[in-house]
């Protein structure tokens, strides 16, 4: 666990081989038993950054930043996916991984702003609740199917826009 005692959503290390849908898609069926559906999974956003060690939990400084991006540090991307959970799809989630993580708990966005969450979550928590989430709802509820990258998100930017400090 990276990041004890904060909430978080099902995630997980991306395989050589897979893409990050197919790594979303992957740890889905692994953390909470779910088989996600290609035409309900939308990327909202890829939190960027450089981390003095692989698995990111040591964000460099933005005195750090030049240093780090000419040294070729760890360049760490956070891909953040939304997906609407049916109702006739609730029984089939459960924790799988009851020894990494705790029990599966829903929650709203009045809930989630009084907890503690990852980095990702928290820099972004009300622009996923006030902005993506109802424009997934929308576009799913008007179409059957979402944009899969509807903010044109650049797969291939080297360097992050915006450094954590």
């Amino acid at each position: 666990m990276i990041y004890q005692n904060q909430y978080q959503t099902c995630g997980g290390k991306k395989e050589e081989f897979e893409d990050f849908r197919t790594c979303a898609i992957r740890e889905a069926q692994e953390e909470i038993n779910l088989k996600l559906i290609i035409e309900r999974i939308q990327l909202i956003l890829k939190h960027t950054y450089y981390s003095h060690n692989k698995s990111g939990t040591k964000p460099t400084t933005n005195k750090d930043y030049q240093e780090d991006r000419i040294n070729q540090a760890n360049l760490v991307q956070i891909p953040t996916y939304l997906y609407w959970v049916q109702y006739n799809e609730l029984n089939q989630i459960k924790n799988n991984e009851p020894l990494k993580q705790s029990n599966l708990e829903w929650r709203d966005y009045e809930q989630c702003k009084h907890l503690v969450f990852t980095p990702t979550l928290t820099d972004n928590m009300t622009k996923i609740f006030k902005e993506y989430i109802p424009k997934y709802v929308e576009e799913y509820s008007k179409r059957g199917k979402v944009t899969r990258d509807p903010y044109q998100i650049n797969q291939k930017r080297k360097y992050p826009k915006n450094q954590r400090n």
